[in-house]
């Protein structure tokens, strides 16, 4: 099934085989000459609208099989998503390539060739029926958390905060401030400092 008219299993295997037989994250231009005889825009259809090619970054796309994770391996970096979320509801992707470098630096050397994205997103492939995987935030799979929904909570969270505070959770989560989140869910009491609507209280004057 396609969204474009004209994209055939044929074409599809042959995307698959170029770039399982290159065994590299490959630019487009480079699948595009090598596949020359098919329209550019079906190659793109085909990398963009199937899970099992992942996107590397930098206009670069690769098979998944291509990276070397182990399920003993795979086990371990489920392990920390899990402890991760029972801690706080989500992990980032960011954290998660941090946890891994710093734990099992021998997954990230064993595949040097794929970028930090390119990494989360062979882990969300290969997880993706335990975990759920929305933009850079992984929850457990029935909660289905969003950026939104993420910054909605720091901000519940927290009796005050400041903007350095969402600059830093901004970074971490590599996103933009999710700014209609936070005025839903706090007051700013001036340029840098905010309070939880939950702590605000009114005192009117009869």
């Amino acid at each position: 099934i396609s969204k474009e008219s004209g994209i055939s299993s044929d074409l599809y295997d042959e995307v698959k085989n170029c770039l399982i037989q290159q065994a590299v994250p490959m630019e487009c231009n480079q699948i595009y000459q090598i596949l020359s005889h098919i329209p550019e825009q079906k190659i793109k259809t085909i990398l963009t609208t199937n899970a099992e090619f992942i996107s590397n970054g930098r206009g670069e796309y690769f098979h998944f099989s291509i990276a070397s994770i182990s399920e003993d391996e795979l086990e371990d970096i489920s392990r920390i998503i899990y402890q991760e979320i029972e801690n706080k509801r989500f992990i980032s992707g960011n954290e998660l390539i941090g946890f891994i470098k710093k734990k099992y630096p021998f997954i990230i050397e064993q595949n040097i060739l794929l970028s930090d994205k390119g990494l989360r997103g062979v882990i969300a492939y290969k997880l993706n029926e335990t975990y759920s995987f929305k933009g850079n935030i992984i929850s457990k799979k029935e909660q289905n958390l969003s950026m939104k929904e993420v910054f909605a909570d720091f901000c519940k969270e927290r009796e005050s905060f400041t903007l350095d505070e969402l600059k830093v959770l901004k970074q971490e989560l590599d996103t933009v401030i999710y700014f209609e989140a936070v005025y839903e869910n706090s007051l700013r009491i001036s340029k840098d400092q905010f309070i939880s609507k939950k702590y605000v209280n009114f005192n009117f004057k009869e």
